[in-house]
């Protein structure tokens, strides 16, 4: 995600204007990240450090399929839903960017 926003920076600018300063940890089995969107910005970190506003958690397999609105069954989420929902509009401007490569 940080790539596609460093290329296209004009592409993620109106998604991520409004985001204010919000973290979404994204965590599995195998690892933490703590995903930074902040007003036309974004940064990924790892581990999930703190209490981010809101969580995605599960088996990774899961995590990666509900990222790319596949699935649902075994992630759960909490916290901020408006976090958790500018998370996925930002992956999926992300792999829109990547379609058309």
């Amino acid at each position: 995600m940080q790539y596609d926003l460093a290329l296209l920076p004009a592409k993620f600018a109106k998604l991520l204007a409004s985001a204010g300063d919000r973290t979404a940890g994204v965590v599995t089995p195998h690892g933490s990240w703590l995903v930074r969107l902040a007003d036309g910005s974004l940064q990924v970190d790892a581990p999930v450090v703190g209490s981010p506003d809101a969580t995605v958690q599960g088996p990774a397999l899961d995590v990666l399929l509900w990222l790319w609105n596949r699935s649902s069954e075994n992630v759960t989420t909490t916290g901020d839903d408006e976090t958790i929902t500018l998370l996925r509009k930002v992956v999926a401007a992300v792999l829109g960017n990547r379609s058309e490569d």
